[in-house]
């Protein structure tokens, strides 16, 4: 998962502000990619693993599949590209090519059996109206949810951030002038891009305290932490309003001058 993170951080296709991780996390979607991909090939040359797939449109289940191709550095354990070569969008990240890599993730962690699955085969989505008359939601996706195992989950989850921290020499970036440079950046709040970002992947209290009592492993509080958009509600809108009024009020109550605050850690 480090790699992803790290791909999705240092790739500015994957950044733009028009996704603001909610396409993302739609199309990284196991019930899409799972019933998308087929036709996927390997080769490896030295360190470098190249990967090729057909990912089928998610609507025109007719129409040609598109080519999609994933490079992984394996010794460096670093994800070089993934770049989709036929959907319009291609160019700035499209969604079939977090649909793919996604994919890869998923099956880099299965477990090894005695029989060798084959994923050379036509994709399960495309097969609409040719092998299969019609697919339902219900057979959309094969994987059937299992409650996760608090416990493990956290260990496992655990020793692997200690080994990846301890293999990648991670340091304490947590100094006071970054600190303060931050806060200055982001004093607009929602406002401001670097909030949002800054705020992405972000483990709050409450939120640590709702994976404590979760019971899936891939639900709507992943999707929540890992940027998707929350209802914007009536009283949501109301505070936003009222902010700048209950702020005049309070400091003419306490006499002193309330300062706009930025993001702080």
């Amino acid at each position: 998962m480090f790699m992803i993170c790290n791909f999705f951080a240092n790739n500015s296709d994957f950044c733009d502000a028009e996704f603001r991780n909610v396409k993302t996390s739609l199309s990284a979607r196991q019930s899409y990619g799972d019933d998308a991909i087929g036709y996927v090939q390997l080769r490896r040359d030295s360190d470098l693993c190249t990967i090729k797939c057909r990912v089928c449109p998610e609507h025109k289940v007719r129409s040609k599949s598109y080519s999609a191709t994933m490079i992984v550095d394996e010794k460096g354990g670093k994800i070089v590209s993934v770049e989709c070569h036929d959907c319009a969008a291609s160019t700035g990240g499209c969604k079939h090519s977090v649909a793919f890599l996604m994919w890869v993730h998923r099956r880099s962690e299965e477990p090894s059996s005695t029989d060798i699955q084959c994923y050379w085969k036509k994709s399960k989505l495309s097969q609409v109206g040719t092998n299969i008359k019609c697919i339902t939601t219900k057979d959309l996706s094969t994987v059937k949810t299992q409650q996760a195992t608090q416990t493990t989950l956290r260990d496992d989850l655990l020793s692997k951030f200690l080994q990846e921290a301890t293999h990648r020499g991670v340091t304490n970036l947590f100094l006071e002038e970054n600190i303060k440079i931050i806060e200055e950046h982001t004093v607009g709040q929602h406002k401001s891009r670097l909030w949002h970002e800054l705020r992405y992947g972000r483990v709050t209290a409450s939120k640590a305290y709702e994976v404590s009592k979760c019971l899936t492993s891939d639900g709507s509080l992943v999707a929540v932490i890992m940027g998707a958009k929350t209802p914007d509600t009536k009283a949501m809108k109301r505070g936003r309003v009222l902010e700048s009024k209950v702020r005049v009020t309070v400091e003419k109550k306490l006499g002193k001058k309330v300062k706009f605050p930025g993001w702080y850690t």
